[in-house]
């Protein structure tokens, strides 16, 4: 096995749902330099901000909140987590994450079958 370091992750914009704002992802492993394994992205959502309901298939995701708050809302039921809290999302469950707090929630996101980081460019029909 070989040791991966990436600094040469990818970064994408994406005009949240509600307010407009934008939410920023940083990629830092992703298919690519993970053999398919693994892809691991930093999110800055801000106040009041998401995603739209998604459904991943074949993608579990997992979210670690590093600052703020965020509302998740999945197989029916809704919560808010807080710095420190951990929710892993099993493929296959509508799912949707929004900041109800008033400063910018970062967010560790990982899914453990790679592919996903090009889900938002799929939703605002940009081909990747």
């Amino acid at each position: 096995m070989t040791l991966m370091m990436s600094n040469d992750g990818v970064c994408y914009l994406m005009a949240g749902p509600d307010s407009g704002a934008t939410v920023t992802t940083f990629i830092a492993a992703s298919f690519s330099n993970t053999d398919a394994a693994l892809v691991v992205m930093c999110t800055v959502v801000p106040p009041h901000e998401g995603s739209v309901p998604r459904v991943h298939e074949d993608v579990d995701e997992s979210f670690y909140v590093l600052d703020g708050e965020l509302q998740m809302t999945a197989d029916g039921r809704s919560f808010t987590m807080a710095p420190g809290d951990y929710t892993l999302v099993p493929g296959g469950l509508r799912h949707a994450w929004r900041n109800p707090g008033g400063e910018p929630a970062r967010v560790i996101r990982t899914c453990t079958r790679a592919g996903q980081e090009a889900h938002p460019f799929r939703v605002a029909g940009i081909g990747r």
